[in-house]
C-alpha cells in the first residue's frame, strides 16, 4: 500500500529513538514534513542526522522539548513551524515499582508524561483537524492498558488511560473526518510468557515492533 502525504505536517513525540523515530521515518518516507522531538538538542539532532540518511530528500526539523509538564508542552507548541495535520503521542516513561512502594510523586510524574502530554497537545492542535476535515491524532499505547502488569500498576493504569482518551476524542472529534486513535504495540524479543515479569520483557535490548504495519493503515484513511 503506498501512501501520499505529501503537504502534511506531522509531528512525533519522544522520536530520537526506537518505536517514535521508526514512525517518523515512515511519514517522512510517505512524502510528510515530520517535526522529531526529544528531551536534548543533541538527541534531536542526531536523530535528524539518521532520518536524513536514510531519507536523504526528507523534510524534517527537530524541537528538544521535555513534555513532562506544561511548560515543556508550551515550548514545543512555540516551536511548531504551524499547522500539525498528524499528531502521534509516543512520549512516555516506564519502570517496574512495587504498587506499595509507589508513592503519589511517581504515579504524578507517569500521569503528567504519558497522560497529561498527549492531553495538551492533542487540545492544542486537534481544532485545526477538526476545522479543516482532516486530521489524525494518534496514542502509542501499550499491551500493558489492557493487561496491567503486577510490578508496573503505575504504568498500566496510565496507558490504560490513553485508551479511554483516544476513544473519547474520536467521538469528540466527529470521525473520520479527524481521526484521534491508540495503538497497542506489544514486546516482540521473545514470547511472554517466558519472562515472569513485564520490567523483564521490556528490558530486552533487542525488543522492536516494527512500526510500518500498524503506522501505514493510522494515516492511510
Amino acid at each position: 500500500m503506498k501512501i501520499e502525504l505529501n503537504d502534511r505536517t506531522a509531528l512525533v513525540t519522544a522520536s530520537t529513538a526506537g518505536i517514535g523515530l521508526a514512525i517518523a521515518q515512515g511519514l517522512a518516507a510517505a512524502g510528510a514534513q515530520v517535526i522529531l522531538n526529544g528531551r536534548s538538542t543533541d538527541s534531536v539532532e542526531r536523530a535528524r542526522q539518521r532520518l536524513l540518511a536514510a531519507i536523504p530528500d526528507a523534510n524534517v526539523l527537530g524541537v528538544a522539548a521535555d513534555l513532562s509538564d506544561a511548560s515543556g508542552v508550551d515550548t514545543l507548541l512555540a516551536a511548531l513551524p504551524g499547522k500539525v495535520d498528524i499528531l502521534v503521542n509516543n512520549a512516555g516513561i516506564f519502570g517496574p515499582q512495587d504498587f506499595f512502594e509507589t508513592d503519589d510523586a511517581t504515579w504524578e510524574q507517569y500521569w503528567q508524561t504519558n497522560v497529561m502530554s498527549g492531553v495538551r497537545l492533542s487540545r492544542a492542535l486537534l481544532p485545526a483537524m477538526v476545522e479543516t476535515g482532516w486530521g489524525r491524532v494518534l496514542f502509542i499505547s501499550s499491551e500493558s492498558a489492557r493487561n496491567i502488569p503486577a510490578d508496573m500498576i503505575h504504568y498500566g493504569v496510565s496507558k490504560t488511560a490513553q485508551l479511554s482518551l483516544s476513544r473519547g476524542l474520536a467521538k469528540r472529534a466527529a470521525w473520520p473526518s479527524a481521526w484521534p486513535a491508540a495503538a497497542s504495540p506489544s514486546m516482540r524479543c521473545c514470547p511472554a510468557r517466558r519472562c515472569p515479569t513485564a520490567s523483564q520483557r521490556c528490558s530486552k535490548k533487542n525488543a522492536h515492533v516494527p512500526a510500518s504495519r500498524w503506522s501505514r493503515s493510522a494515516v492511510s484513511s
